[in-house]
């Protein structure tokens, strides 16, 4: 039956109201067309192919191999007599270490360890060295210290006669003398005479006045500047 009679029988089945029911035949045939091939599981022969397992490969090995309990031992250094074995035999022993002891973090903290040792040896030979200084260095300081001790520095009479060479410290200023610097120009330190009202009350001498405010003014407005004369002056 093909295909397109097969969904002609099925669709005839379907619209009489009829339950069409597949045969495993059928099915089978469904599946193998669908699939292209047949299922796994009816394929009931199975061969292992020759090259899966070599037995002459295993006796060898475990001829070459025959690993005792002491063997094992002298593999990791308990006994001093090495078995010899093949290079294929030590890798994978190496292997074997290298997976549950960790060869490189041991490798790795032998050098850290190394290092550590080698500089504390260092640091030794140096202080070693130079310890003869150091003690020279403080002995010469407590002798220096003793001999202060015994004899204290005097004051020379070179530094007395400095001294009085500079003559008495100058005498602070008094009150007067502090109303008198009330009094001096502000430009040249002189007896003022004048102050001009329109400068803040500032007080010069006749000079300065003239010369600041009609010679040479910074402003032409200086010129307008009327002076009076001090109190203490017209006195």
């Amino acid at each position: 039956m093909s295909k397109d009679e097969d969904l002609e029988a099925r669709l005839a089945s379907l619209k009489k109201g009829g339950d069409y029911k597949e045969t495993d035949e059928e099915l089978q045939k469904r599946f193998n067309t669908v699939f292209g091939h047949k299922p796994v599981v009816l394929n009931s022969s199975f061969t292992v192919p020759d090259s899966a397992v070599d037995q002459d490969e295993v006796e060898r090995l475990l001829n070459e191999l025959e690993l005792s309990e002491e063997d094992f031992s002298t593999q990791f250094g308990i006994s001093p007599d090495v078995p010899n074995l093949s290079p294929a035999h030590t890798g994978k022993l190496d292997k074997v270490v290298d997976s549950f002891v960790g060869r490189e973090d041991l490798a790795g903290d032998v050098l850290a360890e190394d290092t550590l040792i080698r500089q504390v040896n260092e640091e030794i030979s140096l202080n070693n060295k130079y310890k003869h200084i150091e003690l020279k260095v403080d002995s010469d300081l407590q002798t220096r210290l003793n001999e202060l001790k015994e004899n204290p520095p005097v004051s020379s009479p070179s530094k007395e006669h400095n001294k009085s060479a500079l003559g008495p410290p100058p005498k602070a200023l008094s009150i007067s003398d502090l109303k008198e610097e009330e009094n001096w120009c502000c430009i040249c330190n002189e007896d003022a005479t004048v102050e001009c009202p329109e400068c803040d009350n500032d007080k010069y001498c006749e000079n300065c006045f003239r010369e600041g405010h009609y010679v040479d003014p910074i402003d032409w407005e200086y010129k307008k500047h009327k002076c009076v004369a001090l109190k203490s002056q017209a006195k």
